[in-house]
């Protein structure tokens, strides 16, 4: 047993707090409103953590502001996805041939075959056992694959369709330099990634509240785009029973064999070591790549994965109710809230070497300000928003410009956690 088993709740109980105590007591009301199923503690609610916990929160909130910010990366994504070219075609299954080189042809150049998609192929043919054939095709010779692929395609029936999703390969592959990566019958409804991407991107700061990050995994067919938030809570009154962490986002694969998936999850500390982590989860409105209404329906489940959530990313979004004049220092109090604000740009060059490849630097905070007169809102995420938008919109030397911008965005926005008056006002016409 170790020495937090071996802690009596006679030791243990005088440390509760009764503000945490009501704090949690109202998490745990709002994740279950949510529909979460949390799983209780294993000390009494409210019971404060010990000092490895309170170290390892720490770990935990330092790993969330690593995560990059949310528009970015799914932008990167987007973009990612696009130099892929993908294209869908739809042929008579009696119109393709396979190639001694183990490329599918209709007669204008070969496409390679990913595994997965020749098993696909033979699924949509008259062979009796598809996935056990395609299996065996990997250890022959590729003249013989093409000669036993090519019978099956002759023996299936001559109406039969389906359609061959294909994209530009980035390596060379022979053939005309694609790769078909999905084979799927007529129904099947597109809605891959990049889409999935285009959908969160457009929620991003309209729907989706708080000091929102994102975790991306795409491998080629599958992807996953995850939003997450974490407690601001400092440290020393994390405790057992802590919610400090949720998620949401959407998950699905282009080759049909995943459903779109929008999901949500609830994070909470169970022990005083913060160690013993339970995730309550839920999935909303999953659906196969099928029906007119798919957008809709993928929207509202987003939407409703967020909503789940909301509650614990307003609560944490400190950047929203940090106010200019409360976390700026040194300022004149003659300032007006216009010129505080191109005052704490002018900090936010000098403090965190901000600079915009391409635009001359006397010209940097001039450019800064005109994202921020876009949409003006006097509080640190007003500055991190107008410092993201610069990074997109300005045209920008140096392909990672922008993402260098971004950085800078982050660290304001990461500073909501450790200090109150951390940005630096500078006036106007003063060296920086």
């Amino acid at each position: 047993m170790n020495s937090i088993q071996e802690m009596t709740m006679d030791q243990i109980a005088p440390n509760h707090s009764v503000r945490d105590l009501e704090r949690l007591q109202e998490d745990e009301a709002a994740a279950k409103a949510a529909g979460f199923a949390v799983a209780p503690p294993m000390y009494a609610l409210g019971t404060p953590c010990i000092s490895l916990g309170h170290e390892n929160y720490r770990a935990s909130r330092q790993q969330f502001e690593q995560l990059p910010l949310a528009r970015p990366v799914i932008e990167s994504l987007v973009q990612r996805i696009l130099l892929e070219d993908r294209r869908d075609a739809t042929v008579g299954v009696n119109s393709l041939v396979m190639l001694d080189n183990g490329q599918i042809s209709r007669g204008n150049g070969g496409m390679a075959l990913s595994e997965e998609s020749l098993k696909q192929l033979m699924s949509r043919t008259a062979c009796p056992e598809p996935g056990a054939a395609a299996t065996y095709f990997t250890t022959i010779s590729p003249q013989v694959r093409a000669r036993e692929v090519n019978h099956w395609l002759r023996a299936t029936a001559d109406k039969k369709d389906l359609v061959l999703r294909h994209r530009r390969t980035l390596t060379s592959q022979g053939g005309n330099g694609r790769q078909v990566y999905a084979v799927v019958s007529p129904k099947y409804k597109a809605f891959d990634v990049d889409e999935l991407a285009r959908t969160v991107e457009g929620l991003v700061g309209r729907l989706i509240p708080g000091e929102c990050r994102a975790d991306v995994k795409y491998d080629g067919i599958s992807g996953e785009i995850c939003l997450y938030w974490h407690s601001n809570v400092q440290p020393e009154r994390v405790c057992a029973g802590e919610i400090f962490k949720a998620r949401a986002g959407i998950k699905s694969s282009d080759d049909g064999t995943q459903a779109l998936t929008p999901f949500a999850g609830m994070f909470r500390n169970l022990c005083l070591n913060f160690i013993c982590i339970d995730e309550a989860q839920q999935t909303f409105g999953k659906r196969r790549h099928m029906g007119s209404d798919l957008h809709r329906v993928i929207y509202g489940g987003l939407n409703d994965a967020v909503d789940s959530v909301r509650f614990f990313a307003e609560k944490w979004d400190t950047a929203k109710s940090d106010q200019l004049r409360d976390i700026v220092r040194d300022y004149p109090e003659r300032c007006t809230d216009l010129q505080l604000a191109a005052g704490a740009f002018r900090g936010i060059v000098k403090q965190q070497q901000l600079s915009l490849p391409g635009v001359k630097r006397g010209e940097t905070v001039d450019e800064l300000m005109k994202s921020f007169n876009q949409e003006p809102e006097y509080t640190r995420a007003g500055l991190v928003n107008a410092i993201t938008r610069t990074a997109h919109e300005v045209p920008l030397r140096g392909a990672w410009a922008s993402e260098d911008v971004e950085a800078v965005a982050g660290k304001v926005l990461a500073a909501a956690t450790r200090s109150t008056k951390v940005l630096q006002y500078v006036e106007s016409g003063e060296a920086f």
